[in-house]
Formats: C-alpha cells, sequence, structure tokens
C-alpha cells in the first residue's frame, strides 16, 4: 500500500452526523434554558438596570437587527464547519458551558434593558417582532449574544484567511455592535460577554498547556464572572436594605 494511499485511509471523515446530534441538543436546550431565565426574571419586582448617562446617545439603527439575528445561522452552520469529531465536541462544549454560566447568572442577578426602543417598519420591523416574541428585556449581563459572537468568531477565523477573513472579521464587529444598537443590551453586558467568550476559547489551552482539568477551568471562570459582577451585586443588595428600610 503506497503512502499516499494509507494518508487517505488515515483522513478522519467529517462528522456530519454528530454535529446535526450537537444541534439537536443545543437548539431546544437553548430555547429551553434562556426562556426559563426570562421567565424567572419576568415573575420579580425589584429587576433594575445598570446604565451609564452617555449611553442614551446610542444611535437606534433598525437595520442591524440583521447582523444580530445572522449570529443563529452563523451558529448552526459552526457545527458542521467543524473537521473533526474532536474540533466538534471541544466547539459544541464552549457553546454550551458559555450558556449554563451566562443562564446562571441571569437567574441569580437578573437585570432588564430600560430603554424605549422606537418602532421599526418594513421588514425590520418584522425582524423586531418575532425577536419580541421569543426574548424580554431581561437575560442581560453578560451578554451571551456577545459571548457566543466571540466563540463563533474564533471557529471561523481559524476556517478562513485573506478577503473573506477581512469580511467575516467585519460581520462579526456588526454582530458585536448590534447588541447596543437594536437596543437589547446596555453597554456593561458587552465587556462581559466578552470575557466569558475569551475565557470559554481560552479552557482549552489552559487545560492543554497547564494540565488544568476542566472543571477547576469552570471555577476560574465563575470566579472571574463573580468579580466583574461584584459591584452589580453589591448595589443591587444595597438597593434592596435600603427599600426595606424606607418601607
Amino acid at each position: 500500500m503506497t503512502a499516499s494511499v494509507l494518508s487517505a485511509a488515515s483522513v478522519e471523515p467529517r462528522p456530519w452526523r454528530r454535529a446535526l446530534a450537537w444541534l439537536a441538543f443545543l437548539g431546544p436546550f437553548f430555547l429551553l434554558t434562556y426562556g426559563l431565565a426570562n421567565w424567572s426574571a419576568a415573575q420579580r419586582v425589584d429587576v433594575s438596570s445598570v446604565t451609564f448617562a452617555w449611553e442614551t446617545g446610542i444611535p437606534f439603527w433598525a437595520w442591524t437587527i440583521l447582523p444580530y439575528w445572522s449570529i443563529d445561522l452563523l451558529y448552526g452552520v459552526s457545527l458542521f464547519v467543524c473537521a473533526t469529531r474532536r474540533e466538534l465536541d471541544t466547539h459544541g462544549k464552549r457553546l454550551l458551558t458559555a450558556q449554563l454560566v451566562a443562564v446562571a447568572c441571569f437567574v441569580l442577578f437578573p437585570l432588564r434593558f430600560s430603554f424605549d426602543r422606537p418602532a421599526a417598519d418594513g421588514l425590520w420591523g418584522l425582524m423586531f417582532a418575532a425577536l419580541a416574541g421569543f426574548d424580554q428585556p431581561f437575560n442581560q449581563l453578560p451578554s451571551l449574544h456577545i459571548a457566543l459572537a466571540v466563540i463563533l468568531w474564533a471557529l471561523y477565523a481559524r476556517k478562513l484567511s485573506g478577503i473573506p477573513r477581512l469580511a467575516m472579521d467585519a460581520w462579526f464587529l456588526l454582530i458585536c455592535g448590534s447588541a447596543l444598537t437594536t437596543y437589547q443590551h446596555h453597554f456593561i453586558d458587552i465587556p462581559a460577554g466578552l470575557l466569558l467568550g475569551a475565557l470559554h476559547n481560552g479552557a482549552t489551552t489552559m487545560e492543554a498547556s497547564a494540565g488544568i482539568s476542566g472543571p477547576f477551568v469552570s471555577v476560574i471562570e465563575a470566579s472571574i464572572l463573580f468579580f466583574v459582577a461584584a459591584p452589580i451585586v453589591i448595589r443591587w443588595i444595597y438597593f434592596r436594605w435600603r427599600r426595606s428600610r424606607t418601607a
């Protein structure tokens, strides 16, 4: 048997069926857990917001609902972009664990988006209406949208080069910016989402190069996110205490 034949025989086929299985699991799991976090926040009467005064100057651009929605397509396709079973499982676990951490934050420390969104017409209006049918002004910090965008960008960046890579980079910047210009998130949610996505992208490297176990990496991620959220938590506790004192 020649070397070329041996090489061809050793090439692992793309894990199409496994990618489909991951998609069949992640899709419903996202809808269930994200919806549950929204429902949990909606049951509370003390959900606050964290905003900066300058955020009132952020423009509302209705057309950016298109890049905002496009992450759903990129999410699904990303599972089929993975060339090997190992790459697919690593990517799927990143998506899953990012969602688990974010949803835990949404339930424990709920926040709401506090600005009124201007009306949108035409196609953009239909897309906003579809979003409103599922989403609510909760599930804010960390922005799961941003965290997933970072994880997806890391995968696509490994697959593309040249002009397609530049176009992809620009599109992902639009996706991240659209979280603000569609009036879906306040600014503080964005860096927290970037941090969550970056931590999950680095988790595999930490496990491989430093020999750190997966559960311990998750503890590190949770600890960092806790310190990011600590000012919000303290503010929430303070206002609850102050409200109880004046009641």
